[in-house]
This record gives structure tokens, C-alpha cells and sequence, in this order.
């Protein structure tokens, strides 16, 4: 079964099969959680980032500006 990494950090390496079955492949769970928790951190101030960016166009727009 074919596999491709969608995320590798330095401690972990999350896999999807042909199947779309996704797996995290780690040799220490503590420091993969504690990455993963971090990368969540980091795409949801990404998403508030570009939310907040999107509102300002949108408020722009309807300003007439």
C-alpha cells in the first residue's frame, strides 16, 4: 500500500494510505505531542490571520473604498 507524508517534523511524520487512512509514525510520542500541539497553535493563528484579513477587505468593500 502506497503511503505520503502530509507533515513531517523533527519527531514525528504523519502518513495518509491510498485510503485516506492517516498515521503519525514517531519514535517519541512526547515530543511528537507536544510538536503536534504546536503546529495547531501555529495554523490556527495562520486561520484568525487571515480571517482578520479577509473581514478588513470585506469592511473596505463595503465602505465604498
Amino acid at each position: 500500500m502506497k503511503q505520503k507524508i502530509i507533515l513531517k517534523l523533527a519527531s514525528v511524520e504523519v502518513l495518509q494510505n491510498e485510503n485516506g487512512t492517516v498515521q503519525f509514525a514517531t519514535d517519541n510520542p512526547a515530543n511528537a505531542m507536544l510538536e503536534l500541539t504546536g503546529k495547531i497553535f501555529e495554523l490556527e493563528a495562520q486561520l484568525i490571520n487571515a480571517k482578520t484579513k479577509l473581514l478588513f477587505a470585506e469592511n473596505m468593500d463595503s465602505d465604498g473604498r
